[in-house]
C-alpha cells in the first residue's frame, strides 16, 4: 500500500506491506443508533520488509462500546478506543502518516480535528505512537426523529509506545449534541467545551457530521 503524507517537507512517501487480523464481537440491536448491546473489536497488524514494505512495525488497536437503555427514550453509551504502534527490526521511527491522532468529531470533541496531542513549532499536529479515548454519552429521543445528547470525552496521544501506561497529558472536554435520525445514520451536531484551553486552543468547538461518534 502506498501512503503519501500531505506535508512532503516533513516526511516522505512510505511503502507499507502488512498482514492483519481484526476479530469483532457485535451484539447491538441497531447498527446506526443502538439502544442496547456491545461492540468490541481488537486489531493486530504486523508490517515488515520481508513482506515487501519499507517499514517494520507492530500495531494493535482496541475498540469497545456498550449501550444500556434507560427507559423508552434514553440510552447511556460508553466507549473505549486505544492503540499502540511501535517500530521494530530495522525501523526506528514511525512516519507521520502512520501515527495516531486525537481530537475531532469522533474522539475528544472539545478539540478540532487532530489537534489534541504533540505539535511542531508551527502548531502542526505530529501525532504519536499511542492514543486513548474514553467517552460517556447520554442520548435521548426528543421529538420524532430529533434526538439530543450530553457527553464527556477524555483522551491523550503519547509520542513513544513505551509511554503508553504513563497516560501522559490526558485532556478532557464535555458538551451537548443534536441528532436528526435517518435510515443511513444520524446527521449530528456536537458542541464541545474545553474547560482548560491552552494558548493555541479554542474553548468551544462545533462539529457537524454524519453517524454516531461510536
Amino acid at each position: 500500500m502506498q501512503v503519501e503524507n500531505l506535508d512532503e517537507e516533513e516526511t516522505e512517501s512510505v511503502n507499507i506491506s502488512s498482514v492483519a487480523v481484526s476479530p469483532t464481537w457485535d451484539s447491538r440491536d441497531d447498527v446506526f443508533a443502538p439502544s442496547r448491546g456491545t461492540r468490541a473489536r481488537f486489531g493486530l497488524e504486523w508490517g515488515s520488509h520481508y513482506l515487501g514494505g519499507e517499514l517494520d512495525f507492530v500495531r494493535t488497536r482496541l475498540e469497545a462500546s456498550r449501550f444500556w437503555p434507560l427507559g423508552e427514550r434514553s440510552v447511556l453509551a460508553a466507549s473505549l478506543r486505544t492503540g499502540v504502534i511501535a517500530p521494530i527490526g530495522d525501523s526506528d521511527t514511525i512516519p507521520l502518516q502512520e501515527r495516531f491522532f486525537n481530537g475531532g468529531q469522533d474522539t475528544v470533541r472539545a478539540f478540532k480535528q487532530d489537534q489534541l496531542g504533540p505539535a511542531d513549532e508551527f502548531g502542526n499536529p505530529e501525532g504519536g505512537e499511542t492514543f486513548s479515548v474514553v467517552s460517556l454519552e447520554w442520548r435521548r429521543r426528543l421529538s420524532g426523529k430529533l434526538a439530543g445528547a450530553l457527553f464527556v470525552d477524555a483522551g491523550n496521544v503519547s509520542p513513544q509506545a513505551a509511554e503508553y501506561f504513563s497516560f501522559r497529558d490526558v485532556r478532557h472536554g464535555f458538551g451537548v449534541g443534536l441528532r436528526y435520525l435517518l435510515p443511513i445514520g444520524p446527521l449530528r451536531l456536537d458542541v464541545g467545551v474545553n474547560p482548560a484551553p491552552r494558548d493555541d486552543e479554542d474553548r468551544v468547538v462545533a462539529h457537524f457530521s454524519v453517524g454516531m461518534p461510536f
